[in-house]
């Protein structure tokens, strides 16, 4: 399992302190309803600062489903920006 978090608050704090065999009592998630995936042609998936962790395997899904995927993401600073291998390189960078 992967676990993608921020550290901001007590318990993703607690999170990022982990060491491997360290427990946590709950996990909740994911939550909500599932992304509808088909053969759109080309998609765009979006993802701005931790929002980048849900794209990823949404867009995974669209790429198996035969779509041309085009994947931008984005962060308020170069350092907080994740997950940038995963969801593929672009030629074009601003920061």
């Amino acid at each position: 399992m992967t676990i993608i978090f921020q550290a901001v608050g007590k318990s993703t704090t607690e999170f990022a302190w982990m060491k491997p065999g360290d427990t946590y009592l709950d996990v909740v998630g994911p939550l909500g309803l599932p992304t509808h995936i088909e053969t759109f042609g080309t998609v765009v998936g979006i993802g701005g600062g931790i929002g980048a962790a849900p794209l990823l395997p949404i867009a995974t899904a669209i790429k198996q489903a035969g779509n041309r995927l085009l994947s931008i993401v984005g962060a308020r600073t170069k350092d907080l920006l994740i997950l940038e291998e995963r969801c593929g390189r672009s030629p074009t960078r601003s920061w």
